[in-house]
């Protein structure tokens, strides 16, 4: 029965030991809870940041440009050609033989060349607009993807805050009982791993948490040293 003991204990030593280190290791994430990556009140939504997304993007704003240029187009088609108005003259060398011209040209848009014309400029101005605005929608669906795993990393690393402090509240109970003699230190043991596994999930999730973050900055054009804190839910 010692031996078997003894089995027992050296896991639970090893366990305890791999545990704490990688919780120490873990220790230089400076720790941030789930709260401050929320604000319920001063928070940005997914549709703050859509609309912040889709005015400061540079890609987009140069391609509003094409827009304009079409809708140019479109008036310069709608335009009657302007009448040409050519002068020209010759002079003899060492001679009285000069000539000089005078010539105009008018432009007879027949058959419709005109309603073509503005046609086809319309159906550019209309093909332009329709990629601008499905480039907003990706954007927009993007931004809203980003926002929705911010938000679920942020519950995650909330769930894992929770868990981490019922472990620790159970680990307190357990020591209190072994200091009593009401239990062995081995259950305390135990209970003491799990502590240090819960506190590596937190990290973890609070890793992810920040990541999240970042991407999501990433795709509304935000710095990543710029404060945002969220709101909304899932």
């Amino acid at each position: 029965m010692p031996n078997a003991m003894l089995l027992i204990r050296v896991p639970l030593a090893i366990l305890a030991a791999l545990a704490g280190a990688l919780s120490l290791s873990a220790q230089e994430l400076p720790v941030r809870p789930a709260t401050s990556f929320l604000d319920p009140q001063n928070g940005v939504s997914d549709t703050d940041l859509v609309a912040r997304a889709l005015a400061s993007n540079p890609r987009l704003a140069a391609e509003r440009y094409e827009i304009e240029m079409a809708e140019g187009g479109v008036a310069q088609a709608r335009l009657r050609k302007n009448p040409l108005l050519s002068l020209g003259g010759l002079k003899e060398v060492n001679g009285d033989d000069n000539r000089f011209s005078i010539g105009g040209t008018v432009p007879l848009e027949l058959f419709g060349r005109r309603a073509r014309r503005t046609e086809v400029a319309e159906r550019s101005l209309d093909s332009t607009r329709e990629t601008i605005a499905d480039r907003d929608r990706l954007l927009a669906g993007e931004v809203r993807m980003r926002f929705g795993e911010a938000l679920a990393a942020v519950r995650n690393l909330t769930f894992s805050e929770q868990l981490l402090q019922a472990n620790r509240n159970f680990l307190k109970l357990m020591e209190d009982r072994v200091r009593e003699g009401a239990a062995a230190s081995l259950d305390a043991d135990e209970v003491r791993v799990e502590v240090n596994r819960m506190d590596a999930l937190r990290i973890d999730c609070q890793a992810k948490a920040e990541v999240a973050l970042v991407a999501l900055k990433e795709a509304v054009g935000i710095q990543p040293e710029e404060l945002m804190r969220l709101k909304g839910t899932l």
